[in-house]
């Protein structure tokens, strides 16, 4: 029999060694494979393929969640990236912007004219349009297209523990790790601007990306879907995949103070100074984004190699967990963890079990949420920790 995601949270971190071992092995598991790579699912297409544009006309350029063939719907909280291209006419337009529903999203200069965008919650629509601007302020638009938004979905994670020698692993326990980062909102008192300091989170979800746009608040007060009344500040939490040693630029874009601290250090503050550089070694490093109001306005966090200018994917640069997305095997070997967003580009698990002094971890396959279904990882072959991060 399986059990469900009745591992107590609080166990989620009660002992060092055990955090350690599953952050460890964590780490190996995208190691052992190539870490620029290493989040894209199996079961979906790579971010970087990238249709024919047709000029004028605005495409998704890749799918995270939901199959290719919804390619005019949207899922709440998923990001996607939108595409154009100018016809040969407007080849002398200065920039490119981007819009949706009739608000200013982005404007690009060069290309590649592409936008990185988080479907916000609540519209049932988007219509998605871009426009070419000339150097004496002319605005052409260019095309645009309608998309239907589905609203926020889920997914039961089903899987299985097994040992070297594929016998199954009862009581062993089990922790779901997505592409994403952990959000915690807090309401804020609207006569200081400030959260109260030290209370716990009025609210905590799972998002994709560290980004939301909602200029004019043209989207509603609550694009984050975190069920509360603005003002509320944010607060993300997520390990940065490294996936190789160098200095990273981080930008943060907000019309409220925030603030974006890697490895415990202060990187970007904002609006003071909302860009700084870091060198980090490849592996896995703790980021926390805190920003304010963000009922409205922009949060905008993007990340760049500083040597060679490459941009990380934000919705596939970080890992996050939950305590609540846990569960313990069964005497079968078998687990289930529910309520796990599907709007999040791809999960996997982390499985821990101890005999004794002996320690035994693996990790799933990175694979693609099934909105409103099951998602299979398949049986988790766990290893003695020393051995397996070998």
């Amino acid at each position: 029999m399986s059990v469900l995601n009745t591992a107590d949270p609080s166990q989620a971190t009660s002992g060092v060694d055990q955090t350690v071992a599953i952050r460890e092995t964590l780490a190996y598991a995208l190691s052992a494979r190539n870490l620029a790579t290493a989040l894209t699912p199996n079961s979906a297409p790579t971010a970087t393929a990238t249709p024919s544009i047709q000029p004028g006309r605005i495409v998704l350029t890749g799918r995270n969640t939901l199959p290719s063939s919804s390619a005019q719907q949207l899922l709440e909280g998923e990001t996607v990236t939108f595409a154009s291209a100018p016809p040969a006419e407007n080849a002398e337009a200065v920039s490119v912007e981007f819009w949706a529903n009739g608000a200013l999203m982005h404007r690009i200069v060069d290309p590649p004219y592409e936008m990185t965008f988080t479907v916000p919650h609540g519209p049932r629509s988007l219509t998605m349009a871009v426009s070419a601007v000339y150097a004496d302020g002319t605005r052409v638009e260019l095309g645009s297209s309608r998309f239907d938004v589905i609203p926020e979905a889920f997914t039961t994670v089903e899987g299985s523990v097994v040992d070297e020698a594929g016998k199954p692993v009862a009581g062993a326990r089990v922790e779901l790790y997505a592409a994403g980062m952990n959000g915690s909102f807090f309401h804020v008192e609207a006569e200081s601007g400030a959260a109260a300091g030290g209370k716990p989170p009025d609210a905590q979800k799972l998002v994709s990306a560290p980004m939301l746009r909602n200029p004019g608040s043209v989207f509603g007060e609550d694009p984050w879907g975190a069920l509360l009344q603005r003002p509320y500040r944010v607060r993300l939490e997520g390990l940065f995949v490294v996936d190789q040693d160098g200095e990273f630029k981080f930008d943060l874009r907000t019309n409220h103070p925030g603030r974006v601290m890697v490895d415990g250090q202060v990187v970007a503050d904002a609006p003071s100074s909302p860009m700084g550089t870091v060198r980090l070694r490849r592996g896995l490093v703790p980021v926390t984004v805190e920003a304010g109001g963000s009922g409205d306005g922009d949060l905008r966090l993007t990340i760049s190699e500083t040597a060679s200018g490459r941009r990380v994917s934000p919705d596939r640069a970080f890992l996050s967990t939950s305590p609540r997305l846990a569960a313990t095997t069964g005497g079968d070997g078998t687990f289930k963890i529910t309520a796990v967003p599907a709007y999040l580009s791809n999960v996997r698990v982390v499985a821990y079990s101890q005999d004794g002094g002996n320690a035994a971890t693996g990790a799933s396959e990175a694979v693609r949420p099934v909105p409103d279904g099951v998602t299979r990882v398949g049986a988790t072959k766990i290893s003695n920790s020393r051995g397996a991060r070998r």
